[in-house]
């Protein structure tokens, strides 16, 4: 009685542990995937065929999402799914053929396809997708292009920026505006003379101009006959493909003046010369640095 005891009770351990071993199992998938075997994706087209472009690393920056391909920055958009720009290099090493395209900077919406289908700022992923065309000259909607298309589901890079809180937003009568893109220009008899031109994904462009020599903290009542130190508002008109000017008169505060970094806020009104039309401009907030170029 005893032996037979003894294998009964060897034989239900044997099963227990099997059950047990069974259990484990089921609790943990090998398959199901991690951050540890997560894969980076992201391909692009051009003019419909795959290319070989890529990127290195993906960074977010305060509000602003960038991929970079190397040294070179070829996509960025804000957190809440605003295009900034699409750039690409074809590197073709032959000054008759053209290198270099960049998505066009009036009315981005109105030309370029951006959905951002989700970020989770826990774990630092984002997908999306883009498509539309690439431009010789960003302000040429006429100059040479490229069609892009492409997708992204890749993880980023929180990174702490060296001067914060850059950018430029307000309301343009009464509904919120925001800066995604940017470009500088110069007159071209007077260095110092500098326009920081500010692009949303909409038609409207602000621009602030200012005199690198004689910018300082204070308050600048302008008119349009100013030439620097004050604002202007423009219009991206798809008839003619150009921005418009509007005659803006109104007061650009400068709060701070640091070396290269200048910022404030503005208010203005933007009359239309020939139809008179009138847009009211308030809540204007402002932070920039001036790079040399």
């Amino acid at each position: 009685m005893k032996y037979f005891s003894k294998i009964l009770l060897t034989a239900l351990l044997i099963v227990l542990n099997s059950c047990s071993s069974d259990d484990d199992q089921t609790t943990t998938n090998p398959t199901e995937p991690t951050d540890d075997n997560f894969v980076p994706q992201f391909e692009m087209f051009i003019n419909g065929q795959l290319s070989g472009y890529s990127f290195s690393q993906a960074y977010k920056t305060e509000n602003t999402i960038t991929f970079r391909n190397y040294s070179e920055e070829i996509l960025s958009f804000q957190k809440t799914g605003q295009f900034g720009f699409c750039y690409i290099n074809m590197s073709t090493g032959t000054p008759t053929i053209t290198s270099v395209f960049k998505s066009f900077r009036g009315f981005s919406a109105n030309y370029f396809n951006f959905n951002l289908d989700f970020i989770d700022e826990v774990n630092k992923k984002v997908k999306g997708t883009f498509s539309g065309y690439l431009y010789a000259d960003p302000l040429n909607i006429n100059s040479e292009k490229k069609f892009v298309s492409g997708s992204f589901f890749t993880k980023y890079e929180d990174v702490i920026p060296a001067v914060t809180q850059l950018g430029n937003k307000a309301k343009i009568n009464g509904n919120d505006w925001a800066s995604s893109n940017q470009y500088f220009s110069r007159e071209t008899n007077n260095y110092n003379q500098v326009t920081q031109h500010d692009l949303s994904t909409d038609p409207y462009k602000i621009m602030i101009k200012y005199d690198l020599g004689t910018i300082a903290e204070g308050t600048y009542n302008f008119t349009n006959s100013n030439v620097s130190n004050k604002v202007q508002l423009a219009k991206f008109e798809t008839q003619t493909t150009t921005f418009f000017d509007y005659n803006c008169s109104g007061t650009l505060t400068i709060t701070d003046k640091s070396g290269s970094i200048i910022s404030g806020f503005y208010s203005f009104t933007a009359i239309h010369p020939t139809s008179g039309e009138s847009i009211t401009v308030t809540d204007g907030v402002f932070k920039l640095i001036y790079r040399p170029f």
